[in-house]
């Protein structure tokens, strides 16, 4: 085969491969391939599973704290009147 012929042949078999490898050129001059890494979840989804679990942490910490805690029905943390009288007793201190 022809310098050129075994060119192309490399070029296509590259263009193939960088779906999946990634060459760089090191400080040596040679070149280096890189396996690409597929992410399982994607970074927008782990902001979203954060969010999420940081809301149920807090309630599950609000039951204990009031329920358990502060010997209260563990329902009530999430009664508007409850964060109220907490709030005035607070406020009422200062």
């Amino acid at each position: 085969m022809s310098k050129a012929g075994e060119s192309k042949e490399m070029n296509s078999k590259h263009s193939q491969d960088q779906v999946n490898q990634k060459t760089t050129v090191d400080s040596g001059g040679q070149r280096e391939t890189k396996q690409l890494k597929t992410r399982l979840i994607p970074i927008w989804l782990r902001f979203v599973l954060l969010v999420v679990i940081a809301i149920f942490a807090l309630c599950i910490g609000a039951m204990i704290g009031y329920g358990v805690i502060g010997e209260g029905n563990l329902l009530d943390v999430f009664h508007v009147e409850t964060w109220k009288h907490i709030r005035d007793i607070v406020t009422k201190g200062t």
